[in-house]
């Protein structure tokens, strides 16, 4: 399968910013004095997990949008984040049945690179929200969402979903009657 070269680019920023992750995880253990090789082992086997993780997450993106139809596009990203979840919930126990019988793998490291890709995420996030703010569009460009007037507003996926309920009458109202009769009525 061959991914879209923006997609490996992200991919490989995803694998250093775990990277630096497990890093700042190793200087803890170093700084509680509880590396040894277990903390090493599990330290790896957790950074192999979360890029994995990415990794097979892209996979599954790429097959869903070149799947053609969105049941089948569906179907594929079930299937993937089933799998992925299953294998990572697989790895973390085992981890954990090794540490509780012979503390050879240390699982914290691997439990914790579990949430990586969505640490990375969530700091990224924050960061381009933080540049935005503090550099502005440049004029004639398309304003940043927040910033948008309140009736340029785009209906949003709460209002979509919310909408399909309220087809009919509102309870308490007249049928008949309008906003337009209202003005009348109050002219009088």
């Amino acid at each position: 399968m061959n991914l879209d070269p923006e997609v490996r680019k992200e991919l490989l920023k995803m694998a250093r910013d775990c990277l630096i992750l497990s890093l700042v995880m190793a200087v803890g253990f170093l700084v509680l004095g509880k590396m040894n090789a277990a903390a090493v082992y599990g330290l790896l086997i957790g950074y192999v997990m979360a890029v994995g993780n990415f990794y097979f997450l892209s996979v599954g993106v790429t097959r869903a949008l070149d799947s053609g139809d969105e049941t089948s596009a569906k179907r594929v990203m079930l299937v993937s984040r089933t799998v992925r979840t299953v294998v990572m919930l697989a790895v973390m126990g085992v981890c954990v049945w090794v540490w509780t019988r012979s503390e050879r793998i240390h699982w914290l490291p691997v439990v914790a690179a579990a949430f990586y890709p969505r640490i990375v995420i969530a700091v990224r996030g924050t960061l381009t929200w933080y540049l935005h703010r503090r550099d502005p569009a440049p004029e004639g460009s398309e304003p940043y969402p927040e910033e948008k007037e309140a009736g340029e507003e785009a209906e949003d996926e709460f209002e979509k979903f919310v909408g399909r309920f309220s087809k009919g009458p509102v309870p308490g109202e007249e049928s008949g009657r309008t906003s337009g009769s209202d003005d009348k009525n109050t002219k009088q």
